[in-house]
């Protein structure tokens, strides 16, 4: 049944361009800023991206909305660098080894969003019974073992650091479906679709 809404919602355009329609919501396709090219923002707590976010209309995404998205992609993803111990002798351009966003072109989803696998660590809302608010997703360029279901969530919310940054959701407001209805499509033959 999702599988048919998101089809519904990308053909209706209820998700902006630079978001992927994923069942209930959208995500962006690329790690902020969200541009294909762009090198991710870096450094950034969970406050930040929340801040970041919501200064877009958007918001930061949910543990389960980011496992959702995230497919195994065939690779490769840019998650196989050497790490280089963090020293307070060593400046953030010297450390980072990520690359551009969508630069790894097989490191995708169905869906059509990159790099949730490697470069950046993510950060996202933890689901109930995590220690901290926050939790980061999907490993970054030094973390041979990222995948789309181990998460970090070892540091509080002000925690930064060279490979953490972001992506944001969106919400489907289920009034985005019912207003495209209008004796044409009714939401409640949607909901019922079953394969």
């Amino acid at each position: 049944m999702w599988d048919l809404i998101a089809v519904v919602v990308n053909f209706l355009g209820l998700c902006p361009a630079d978001m992927a329609p994923i069942k209930y919501f959208c995500i962006d396709k690329y790690e902020a800023p969200n541009v294909k090219g762009a090198f991710p923002l870096v450094m950034q707590s969970a406050i930040d991206a929340q801040t970041w976010c919501k200064e877009r209309g958007k918001r930061l995404c949910t543990e389960y909305e980011w496992d959702t998205a995230c497919e195994i992609s065939s690779g490769p993803c840019n998650n196989d660098k050497q790490w280089i111990p963090w020293s307070k002798n060593w400046r953030h351009d010297e450390l980072w080894q990520g690359s551009r966003s969508g630069s790894y072109v097989n490191c995708r989803t169905s869906s059509g969003v990159y790099d949730l696998i490697g470069n950046v660590e993510e950060w996202v809302i933890s689901r109930k019974g995590r220690d901290w608010p926050y939790t980061l997703k999907g490993g970054w360029w030094a973390h041979a073992v990222s995948s789309c279901y181990k998460s970090n969530d070892f540091h509080e919310p002000t925690f930064q650091f060279y490979e953490t940054g972001m992506r944001c959701c969106r919400s489907l407001k289920i009034v985005d479906l019912v207003q495209f209805k209008n004796g044409i499509f009714k939401m409640d033959n949607l909901l019922s679709y079953s394969y």
